[in-house]
């Protein structure tokens, strides 16, 4: 199913109405926003389906651990182990769409992301209208436009290289964050982080050498 077809347009007229309709019943409207996901993956190839499954329930057992846990070490730990799978996940999936693709793979995954993204800001503002200033919407204009930037040459560079090698030096953009926020916020990295960012560099050099 794709986005400028008849069908989605059908699909999408039945879900928005199925959405206002049970957005007041929150016990029907999430199995009924879930089961519209896997409709709309499945709808392309039904095997998909299985492997979305998958996915929902790694990540929500990781979701329950991080809530669960009370050390900090703990739970950071959990954290990083659902986000690197979800992570992993994304790369190998996006390496797997042919080059006939183009770019709709991002597109789908921003268009499975929105939603998300929607319903965590409506359960932190809790019907209070927040403030939308230029301070605000110019910064995250950018950031939204350098994400989009950086998928697109991620997605570029597993057709034309290894996912192994393409998928290592990605995912040490965290990296970047901790930068930044020592250069903006003023924080200190923690021991473990400079281990962490060292032995990633290491190994970002054997592999240039080694490639």
């Amino acid at each position: 199913m794709l986005f400028p077809t008849t069908d989605f347009a059908i699909f999408f007229c039945l879900v928005f109405l199925g959405h206002w309709w049970l957005n007041h019943n929150p016990r029907l409207w999430k199995p009924f926003m879930i089961a519209a996901s896997y409709v709309f993956y499945g709808w392309w190839n039904w095997r998909y389906v299985f492997l979305l499954a998958a996915v929902s329930f790694i990540t929500q057992i990781a979701a329950i651990t991080v809530d669960r846990q009370r050390e900090p070490r703990r739970r950071s730990v959990a954290l990083a182990l659902g986000v690197g799978f979800s992570f992993g996940l994304l790369f190998i999936s996006l390496d797997r769409s042919g080059d006939d693709a183009g770019q709709w793979p991002l597109l789908f995954a921003r268009f499975t992301a929105l939603p998300v993204l929607l319903v965590a800001a409506l359960f932190q503002f809790r019907g209070k209208r927040p403030a939308f200033g230029r301070q605000l919407v110019v910064p995250a204009a950018i950031v939204g436009v350098l994400i989009a930037l950086s998928n697109a040459s991620y997605l570029i560079s597993t057709r034309e290289g290894l996912l192994s090698i393409v998928a290592v030096v990605v995912a040490m953009y965290p990296a970047s964050t901790i930068v930044l926020a020592a250069a903006i916020d003023g924080e200190r990295a923690t021991r473990s982080q400079l281990i962490g960012m060292a032995l990633a560099a290491g190994a970002l050099v054997m592999i240039t050498t080694g490639s």
